[in-house]
């Protein structure tokens, strides 16, 4: 797995300077089912580089169906400190032609480009710039729980081969559940205390996809705690001791 997550963000997010500096959350594996079906499975690391940010990597296999073959999907988000999408690239294989985006803030705008079968399309520039990339199980919920605070929020997804912009709000409960409303329908996510997402579960029409993780793993550090969720709130007389006066 480590070797995996090292040789992956060697190639597509370190520059010529830049080196994986440490692992600082992975887990085995989240799976996704549908009408208790298993639909897709997905391994993803967090990890930090020397230049300073952080790159969210995750890649989920799509079993075979009728008619179509063994999807695998790659996805890296590059996040600055200050919790800002600052570039990205997605790719798509098998199951049909390779297709792949890379996006990058460039001048104050965000600039993606596409290719499809290693042929490049297109580029287009859009002022806005997304605080997340929607693609795959559980990349848009670690982003958006790590540094995404409550509020509105512009995500990045895909609509069949095209990029698109939507508009989405996250708000944490004080039960600690965290509750966004996407343009297709609101998602749940709960966390773990390293910031691995425990349990996912997100309206898709008339279906609800359910992810849960297989496990996580810190490497004995603190991982990627979520943000803050607010306290419950008090009942009166409560002295915070735990005890009602």
């Amino acid at each position: 797995m480590l070797g995996f997550a090292a040789e992956y963000a060697r190639g597509e997010i370190a520059t010529d300077r830049a080196e994986i500096t440490a692992l600082t959350l992975a887990t085995p594996e989240a799976k996704a089912t549908t009408f208790d079906r298993v639909t897709a499975a997905e391994e993803y690391w967090v990890v930090r580089t020397f230049e300073g940010d952080t790159a969210y990597v995750a890649r989920m296999v799509t079993p075979a169906g009728i008619g179509r073959g063994e999807t695998v999907q790659t996805l890296v988000q590059r996040i600055d400190d200050a919790g800002r999408l600052t570039a990205f690239t997605f790719r798509t294989e098998g199951g049909g032609p390779s297709y792949r985006v890379e996006g990058q803030e460039v001048s104050g705008q965000f600039r993606i480009k596409r290719w499809v079968k290693d042929a490049y399309v297109d580029t287009n520039s859009s002022p806005s710039r997304p605080a997340v990339v929607d693609a795959g199980l559980v990349s848009a919920a670690l982003v958006v729980g790590h540094v995404v605070e409550d509020g509105p929020l512009v995500a990045l997804y895909f609509d069949g081969l095209d990029p698109a912009l939507g508009a989405w709000e996250c708000n944490r409960g004080s039960t600690g559940v965290l509750g966004i409303k996407t343009a297709e329908g609101p998602m749940v996510v709960t966390y773990e205390p390293n910031g691995a997402p425990d349990k996912i579960a997100r309206s898709q029409g008339r279906s609800t996809l359910r992810v849960e993780s297989e496990g996580s793993d810190a490497f004995g550090g603190p991982g990627v705690p979520p943000l803050p969720f607010p306290e419950p709130p008090r009942e009166e007389g409560d002295d915070r001791t735990g005890r009602v006066r």
